[in-house]
């Protein structure tokens, strides 16, 4: 969005200013040198070179966001302008951080870790094409928001609130197929509400994606469960 509006110039954007709109996003407004952003955008390049074509995303950045004053340089460090830029990530990172400290079940902790859940709503660049600097970062965010959903579905069990526990571990699974512990939580949900065979149904849903994408077997721990519910369905 810019200015309110949603970013539509008519034609693709440029890759390099987009890359560096991206650097800038994980720096979390915090400067970055402008020679780490060079070697990070044009590794094989020698350093002039690479810094002359930094000058050019900078501009491009710019003209493309509508603002000279977004992205600001000082002492040959770079950073996007907090007064003027907001991003989804940053909020949600401030957001988790302030949970830490909340107590399970207290009474703020359901609603926040719900908004802050909310804000997440895919893997960091998952829709880009890969590259090297983006995986740390991408994998760190993943964790961090399994975590949350992880802290949130006990906090929904402990009040008994299993509906909304099923409804979080669902959405969970559709944004990441490949989270195993939450199939568990899912299918340990799912028994709890009677709802045995679909408990069951999810076990299956779990080995199929495992197996198709990454090519392994579930792991031990939920083998075991699945033939504990297996046995107590029938």
């Amino acid at each position: 969005m810019i200015d309110g509006i949603t970013f539509s110039s008519g034609i693709k954007p440029q890759r390099r200013p987009l890359d560096l709109l991206k650097l800038l996003v994980l720096a979390d407004a915090a400067p970055i040198g402008a020679g780490e952003l060079a070697d990070k955008m044009w590794p094989d390049s020698d350093g002039d070179t690479a810094r002359n074509c930094l000058q050019v995303a900078v501009h491009r950045l710019r003209r493309l966001l509508g603002h000279e004053q977004a992205v600001l340089v000082h002492d040959r460090k770079l950073h996007l302008n907090r007064t003027l830029c907001a991003v989804d990530l940053w909020e949600f990172e401030a957001e988790v951080a302030q949970l830490v400290d909340m107590p399970l079940g207290g009474g703020d902790f359901a609603g926040r870790a719900a908004r802050a859940l909310g804000l997440y709503r895919g893997h960091l660049f998952s829709h880009e094409p890969d590259q090297a600097w983006m995986l740390a970062p991408r994998e760190r965010l993943r964790r961090t928001w399994l975590d949350l959903v992880r802290q949130l579905g006990r906090d929904r069990e402990m009040r008994g609130e299993w509906d909304a526990a099923y409804r979080l571990y669902q959405g969970a699974i559709e944004l990441d197929p490949f989270a195993e512990e939450i199939y568990r939580r899912l299918m340990l949900c799912q028994h709890t509400m009677g709802q045995r065979n679909e408990a069951l149904y999810t076990y299956r849903r779990c080995r199929k994606q495992l197996a198709a994408v990454l090519g392994v077997e579930p792991s031990a721990e939920t083998e075991r469960l699945y033939r504990v519910l297996s046995s107590a369905a029938s």
